[in-house]
């Protein structure tokens, strides 16, 4: 019965810390990039990175592993809380700040000379069986191929289609990933770098 307790006050925590994520990411971008959320050079990416996705990973970090030590065994609870609260920063760390630029490109008013629907139909349709095809074999390691058929997407359509390109492809390669498939997962011999 304290296991239930236990396990329903850490999922509680996780889920607060979350949504707490969520709103002090959403109030220090304002911060950061003003209320036009306009992030268009490398100097509005790094200080997003560091003044806003940084802090309130951190923060939620350091939640995550106060909670885990509070709520685990005494014996391993520092190094647990340590280990949870690590791996959290990372995660959210890379996540967020993925996730957010990604976002914040797609919303912003398109700038320099535009395409047409179908060029992005084009682009974005060939980026999409590409990255099918790519990750589902598994006879050589070609996901890395998808890099510069992610940047033709972002030199073709700008900020936006690179964004999308992005986009496509996690939503492609995550599952694949998780099933345990695709390129990298079945030859671990194969040098990534």
């Amino acid at each position: 019965y304290s296991f239930f307790l236990q396990a329903t006050a850490q999922t509680v925590v996780l889920v607060g810390a979350n949504l707490i994520e969520a709103v002090l990411a959403a109030w220090l971008t304002r911060r950061v990039l003003g209320t036009h959320l306009k992030l268009r050079t490398l100097r509005s990416f790094v200080r997003l990175q560091l003044f806003a996705v940084a802090p309130t990973c951190l923060a939620t970090a350091v939640l995550v592993t106060m909670v885990m030590a509070a709520t685990t065994s005494p014996d391993h609870s520092l190094t647990l809380a340590a280990a949870v609260g690590w791996q959290w920063f990372v995660a959210h760390a890379l996540g967020l700040g993925a996730i957010l630029s990604t976002l914040l490109l797609l919303i912003q008013p398109a700038q320099g000379p535009q395409r047409s629907l179908g060029e992005h139909v084009v682009v974005i349709t060939a980026l999409t069986v590409f990255a099918y095809i790519l990750l589902h074999q598994t006879v050589v390691p070609t996901a890395s191929f998808l890099i510069p058929m992610v940047i033709l997407a972002g030199l073709r359509l700008g900020p936006k289609g690179a964004s999308i390109g992005s986009i496509v492809v996690a939503a492609i390669g995550v599952p694949v990933v998780l099933h345990g498939a695709g390129p990298f997962m079945r030859h671990a011999d194969w040098p990534i770098a």
